[in-house]
């Protein structure tokens, strides 16, 4: 699990774009940067991936919380996660203004403009699409379920009155005489 792991963190954009761009410039020593992930990525799996498991350390937030505790290991994570999303940032930058100089005849800080417009376009785009759906299916949902929601209400509702209306009917007349104290009693508190 943790080499499966590490591989999917380490072998992304810099590795495949990268890589290629690496080859394609600088021929079979352009290789290495993956080869050299690669050959990390083996060493690390033998040295660390037994003891990890046998921690149960899965993330690495809950490796550094065992090392430096939980406020040190939560210090230590919202670090290690800041520099990541700074490198993945730093790679997905220089791997889309690779590809958009290639593609178009423009020069590199035009393919990174053009490339952080289209990030930023797909991701207005999907979080429009997520709110609008959202919204859709929450009125849809209450449209159809919000009567259902209240069915055990009307239900309820309806049982009582059957029961009311049954019980009424079966059960025996009151007799005169509480009748007409009751009658007496409701003229009084009108008086």
């Amino acid at each position: 699990m943790y080499t499966s792991t590490m591989a999917a963190v380490v072998l992304g954009g810099a590795s495949t774009v990268g890589g290629v761009g690496l080859g394609y410039q600088y021929g079979i020593s352009g290789m290495w940067l993956v080869v050299a992930i690669a050959v990390g990525l083996g060493v690390l799996s033998l040295f660390f991936a037994a003891r990890n498991q046998s921690l149960k350390v899965f993330t690495v937030s809950q490796m550094l919380q065992l090392r430096y505790g939980a406020k040190g290991g939560a210090t230590a994570s919202s670090f290690v996660m800041l520099a990541y999303t700074i490198m993945i940032a730093v790679t997905s930058t220089a791997a889309y203004a690779a590809i958009f100089s290639v593609l178009f005849p423009i020069s590199r800080p035009w393919a990174i403009l053009l490339g952080g417009a289209v990030v930023i376009a797909y991701s207005v785009l999907g979080a429009m699409w997520s709110m609008g759906v959202g919204v859709v299916a929450t009125v849809a949902g209450m449209m159809v379920f919000g009567v259902l929601a209240n069915a055990p209400i009307y239900m309820g509702l309806i049982a009582s009155a059957v029961v009311f209306v049954a019980v009424s009917l079966m059960s025996r007349p009151t007799p005169s005489d509480v009748s007409q104290q009751w009658n007496r009693r409701i003229q009084e508190s009108k008086a």
